[in-house]
């Protein structure tokens, strides 16, 4: 900064608002900072010259190459990866598609090149013993397994609580039943897991 015979103090606020972005993003701060002390140097590491010898307009494309480096790091980070389908499976919570339908669109817009898709299994009225779509072993058959997913999300409980004070008899029933669907979807899946090579995760 010194050898560019300017004041530091913005360029300190610069890096500072960099830093902020990042955390904010769920980003590796350290890496960013890297690539940046990295053009910072005199060394002509990307085929652009040296910070202390460019223009305004080139310094706006150096960040913007940061900016590359900072997403590409987010998408290496990411929970989801390419190839991986996803099943969202639930009560009305998820049948009304919100929830379901946000994350499926941060999926896209954030990570376009991202190979991942969505599945949306929601059925009001679901309990952990199953509902209007039929006993809880022929959901999950036909509404998680046949999709063969990567990944299941699971959202049940408010019916289950039956909207009155806690009871432990009523919770003894939701938690048995809720240990069930993880245990069939553990054991069900696991051939196909394995066969496929896939990474099966509930959540």
């Amino acid at each position: 900064m010194t050898d560019q015979g300017r004041d530091s103090r913005g360029a300190l606020l610069t890096l500072q608002e960099i830093c902020q972005n990042t955390r904010r993003a769920g980003l590796e701060i350290a890496r960013v900072l890297r690539e940046i002390a990295a053009m910072a140097s005199n060394e002509n590491k990307y085929g652009m010259g040296s910070t202390s010898q460019m223009k305004p307009a080139s310094v706006v494309r150096i960040l913007c190459f940061v900016a590359c480096i900072a997403l590409r790091a987010r998408a290496d980070s990411f929970a989801l990866k390419d190839g991986d389908r996803v099943v969202f499976y639930g009560d009305s919570i998820t049948d009304q598609r919100l929830y379901t339908t946000f994350t499926e669109t941060y999926v896209l817009t954030r990570f376009p090149k991202l190979d991942v898709t969505f599945v949306h299994s929601g059925w009001g009225g679901d309990r952990v013993t199953g509902g209007g779509g039929g006993p809880i072993d022929v959901r999950l058959r036909r509404d998680v397994f046949a999709y063969k997913p990567t990944v299941v999300t699971i959202m049940l409980g408010m019916n289950d609580g039956s909207y009155r004070a806690f009871d432990e008899t009523i919770f003894e029933t939701y938690a048995k039943g809720y240990q069930h669907i993880i245990d069939s979807v553990k054991l069900l899946l696991a051939g196909y897991s394995a066969s496929c090579g896939s990474r099966l995760r509930a959540s």
